[in-house]
């Protein structure tokens, strides 16, 4: 490391004779970029720990790490000579007295180093370094089956980072049991919780009537066999606790349905699987993992493969917890360490440049999604299972309101859109010149050539025509799950003036509206449309964002308090759900702002606003739909939650589109990503099995 130290202060000073300047912090990045993967971790630790780094403060690190290393090495040879036994036991020299009376000490212990077992092997696993109590395959070997494999933190040689993680991954037990016979969720663990109300006094009583006390109830998040994500609610924190324990009567107290077959616990809700336990030593485990941060520890049923070091490292970021990683100081949304990435980035050239997409994508994983536990478990809630027994329509009947002569393929995208997520009927209403345009795209779309524009209609005929629209629209009014108003509208004034009367009657039928592009045009200049109903979805871009905070608020965009100044807009315009596009998508009902910060795609292509159009419409029918069958509630706004839904879905195809045909991106492109990346957040096959299963 010295010599590589010294030849790079080479390079640098022969860079500053040809008077080239190099900025202290561009100096640290091209020194750690030059090292080998062995100081991944090391690379990794002084980039993210401050803001700020110097290169002395580096340089100095990394010969301390060095010098390190070395003493380490020297040390653990010595340790190993002075932990190694010499002499023989009180027993034995009694009982070969007579016979080693004539031997000298030197003799006896040449004999002694002739056996089998060197001086300083283990008897166990006969590798050298250790005696047989210290060696920790023994410990492992000898362990309660009942702990976690992760529980034991084995040291390698080298400083790695499995070997550094591991400390971090020790806890207390790992499986859940499903008990029939607790009361209440239990776990010994604190760390596990993601919220936590603390609780003086109370106790709970062991079978053996043994008091143990509880100190808390909260929400703890589980990973589940199909890679779902559930909130396991009114778990008491009892730290005396030997086991976690999941209350199975608790469970058929909500409702839940479990059976039992084959070593195989199932409970599920409906036709759903919500978890799965396997028999083991007269128990039954959970097949799963717990999520402690913002990554999921190991459980035994979980295989080795799963610990590798990505996962590991990610593990180590969620020791920091939830509040710190949104924090803005996070170290992963500092600025100074931002520019350090894409610094490395560009040094990096071919390899990295590959990665970039890849990497964004994992830093918006690890910072946050904007998506908590619970609303990705809604998300799965709302989606409609494939049933059988149901019939055509039932998974939602969507309607678009646009189409012209100038634009087609906005309609078309936004309605297609909706049938590849899951709806099964996708409607446009378009002008006359549109509709054979729009026909020729797709025959699974249903086409109304019903609209239209002022160059075809004389003034006497506007208004018996504008009537003629209206009734042909709301004869196929009352079948609608939801409307889309806007996409390829345009902007003629009588076609406007038909789709105003439009507006009013979904209104009038208390249908779910989603009003994007020129729709979003006729909006902002007539906010009565909209203003008061509940059930109205404004999804504005950068542009048409500015121009309805310039009429409703009579002011310019204010960036730097992005979420109030939604929040206020929503309640001026009377509790409408506003879905603002950007870098990071806000939305807010007027009680409060989400965020969805997915990273997409660098790719803008046109189009992409049509998709997200559609996809808003079928999750808010969904909801909707859910909420109107279930025993429960959401517990958010359905309208919020179909907004949420659909930005998280779009960004998510946006991703795996990009990543297969990079800057050729194009909307159809993402298109047919939309149903991978629905399976990937609801699968099919689990719902097809627990329909199976009843």
């Amino acid at each position: 490391m010295i010599e590589h130290l010294n030849d790079y202060n080479k390079i640098l000073a022969d860079l500053q004779k040809l008077e080239v300047e190099i900025l202290d912090e561009d100096k640290v990045l091209l020194l750690l970029n030059s090292l080998p993967n062995a100081y991944d971790h090391l690379i990794t630790t002084l980039l993210y720990e401050k803001d700020e780094i110097r290169f002395d403060d580096v340089s100095n690190a990394l010969v301390n790490n060095e010098y390190r290393k070395k003493d380490k090495q020297t040390h653990r040879g010595s340790s190993s000579e002075a932990l190694t036994v010499r002499g023989t036991p009180e027993s034995k020299k009694s009982s070969n007295k007579g016979s080693n009376m004539g031997c000298s000490h030197s003799r006896s212990r040449r004999a002694l180093s002739s056996d089998k077992i060197a001086r300083d092997e283990c008897a166990y696993c006969h590798k050298k370094g250790h005696r047989k109590k210290y060696c920790l395959t023994l410990q492992k070997h000898n362990r309660d089956t009942n702990n976690s494999q992760a529980n034991l933190a084995h040291l390698d040689d080298e400083d790695s980072n499995q070997a550094l993680l591991g400390l971090s991954l020790v806890c207390q037990a790992v499986q859940w049991i499903m008990d029939s016979g607790c009361t209440y969720h239990m776990c010994s663990n604190k760390d596990w919780f993601s919220r936590m109300d603390i609780i003086d006094g109370g106790a709970v009583f062991m079978g053996n009537d043994h008091a143990c006390k509880t100190h808390g109830v909260g929400k703890i998040r589980l990973k589940l066999h199909d890679g779902s994500i559930r909130v396991l609610t009114e778990v008491w924190y009892v730290p005396d606790l030997k086991k976690n324990l999941i209350s199975l009567g608790t469970l058929d107290s909500k409702g839940y349905r479990i059976t039992l077959e084959g070593g195989i616990l199932k409970v599920g809700n409906g036709a759903r699987l919500v978890m799965k336990g396997t028999w083991q030593n007269n128990l039954y485990f959970l097949q799963g993992s717990t999520i402690v941060g913002g990554a999921a520890t190991a459980s035994s049923n979980v295989g080795k493969d799963t610990l590798d070091t990505t996962s590991l490292w990610h593990m180590r970021l969620g020791d920091a917890g939830d509040k710190a990683m949104q924090d803005n100081s996070c170290m992963l949304n500092s600025s100074a360490i931002a520019r350090r990435q894409q610094f490395l980035i560009r040094a990096l050239g071919g390899y990295y440049h590959n990665q970039t997409h890849h990497q964004l994508r994992m830093q918006s994983m690890i910072s946050g999604s904007g998506l908590e536990d619970d609303d990705l478990g809604n998300l799965r809630s709302i989606t409609r299972p494939l049933d059988p027994t149901r019939y055509k329509g039932h998974t939602g009947k969507i309607a678009v309101i646009g189409g012209c002569r100038e634009y087609t393929g906005a309609p078309y995208f936004s309605a297609i859109s909706a049938l590849k997520i899951g709806a099964d009927l996708s409607h446009v209403f378009c002008t006359k010149d549109a509709a054979p345009i729009i026909k020729g795209y797709s025959p699974e779309l249903i086409v109304h050539p019903v609209l239209e524009e002022s160059y075809s209609v004389r003034d006497e005929d506007k208004k018996s025509i504008s009537e003629r629209v209206l009734a042909e629209v709301e004869k196929w009014m009352e079948r609608f799950d939801c409307l889309v108003v806007g996409p390829g509208l345009g902007r003629d004034p009588f076609l406007l003036d038909c789709v105003s009367n439009i507006i009013k009657q979904a209104r009038h039928s208390s249908i779910p509206i989603v009003i994007d592009a020129d729709g979003l045009f006729l909006v902002t200049n007539n906010l009565d449309l909209v203003s008061g109903y509940p059930l109205a979805i404004l999804t504005p871009n950068i542009n048409e964002y500015k121009r309805l905070v310039q009429s409703v608020l009579n002011c310019e965009v204010n960036d730097q308090d992005a979420p109030g100044q939604l929040l206020s807009l929503a309640k001026r315009i009377g509790g409408v759900t506003i879905l603002r596009k950007g870098k990071s998508d806000l939305v807010s009902d007027g009680n409060k702002v989400m965020s969805v910060s997915m990273y997409g795609s660098p790719r803008r292509c046109g189009g992409q606003g049509d998709i997200l159009s559609g996809s808003v419409a079928v999750f808010v029918s969904w909801a909707r739909q859910y909420i109107s069958s279930a025993k429960e509630e959401l517990g958010m706004n359905p309208t919020v939650l179909g907004c949420i839904a659909g930005s998280a879905l779009v960004r998510k195809a946006a991703s795996l589109a990009f990543e297969n045909k990079r800057r050729s991106t194009l909307t159809g492109d993402i298109i047919e990503c939309l149903g991978r990346s629905l399976e990937e957040i609801c699968p099919v096959s689990c719902i097809h099995r627990s329909l199976l299963d009843q």
